[in-house]
């Protein structure tokens, strides 16, 4: 019989999005305002990013099928580990011991988060299923909502991903897009800079008449590879002979993106 986990009496720690755990949302703490009595002289209000909550109000909150995926579809647990494996590393660097020295909310500590990380990941590793993972997460761990920054809980989600391509060191009939370096008098371009439109063309083909001539770094093949990889911020490019390389942001225009 396997021995069960306890952590100093108390329930192991979950944080709602834990999938951002540790530390981001505690670098930008959101403020809430404190009522100052009379009594006592005024203080800086204390930021409290998180709340207790003892269990979400919907108990399959975390019903995700997708962690075990389906006969025609691999899942995500091999992921999930890993993302888990990323932040039990972080723990360790002295960023996450000063990061987590004056935490507001005092019983987060960092090593009840790194034993409710191991924890956790126990339980993916072990669990059968999506409503095997859900009833021990319900069972051993209490729950900590995010506040926002509208201390209602309103929260907006964005994602992040690396592509990877197929890509061409020189242009080709296949391999046409291109995707260019930072130019080296970019600081001195007049504002506002020129659309996608004038640098490109209407067909991303035509920036050799202009003011990206010569910074062409690698080709794609399709215009939309070249978009994604511009708005991302990066890619990971494999050519033709097995080689890859990475590219990434350095810089961009002041025009707005619109859909």
């Amino acid at each position: 019989m396997k021995t069960p986990f306890h952590l100093n009496n108390t329930k192991l720690i979950l944080i709602i999005s834990f999938w951002l755990l540790p530390l981001q949302a505690c670098n930008h703490q959101q403020s809430v305002q404190k009522p100052i009595t009379t009594s006592e002289p005024q203080k800086t209000p204390t930021s409290i990013p998180l709340t207790l909550d003892t269990q979400p109000q919907d108990k399959n909150y975390f019903l995700d099928h997708q962690i075990w995926g389906n006969t025609d579809e691999k899942g995500d647990k091999e992921n999930l580990l890993k993302a888990i494996d990323n932040s039990l590393n972080y723990l360790k660097t002295p960023e996450a011991t000063t990061a987590y020295q004056n935490y507001i909310v005092t019983e987060i500590t960092r090593s009840r988060v790194e034993k409710s990380l191991q924890r956790f990941r126990e339980i993916v590793v072990n669990s059968q299923n999506a409503e095997e993972l859900q009833a021990t997460i319900n069972k051993e761990f209490v729950f900590y909502k995010s506040i926002a920054s509208d201390n209602q809980g309103t929260i907006l989600f964005t994602g992040y991903y690396k592509p990877i391509y197929a890509a061409s060191r020189k242009p080709t009939a296949e391999y046409k897009y291109p995707i260019y370096r930072l130019p080296d008098d970019f600081q001195s371009w007049k504002k506002p800079h020129s659309t996608r439109l004038e640098l490109e063309g209407a067909d991303a083909l035509q920036a050799a008449k202009g003011k990206l001539k010569g910074l062409e770094l690698f080709w794609l093949k399709s215009r939309m590879d070249a978009f994604i990889a511009q708005v991302q911020g990066s890619a990971l490019l494999e050519f033709a002979d097995g080689t890859k390389t990475t590219i990434n942001y350095a810089g961009n225009s002041d025009m707005i993106m619109s859909a």
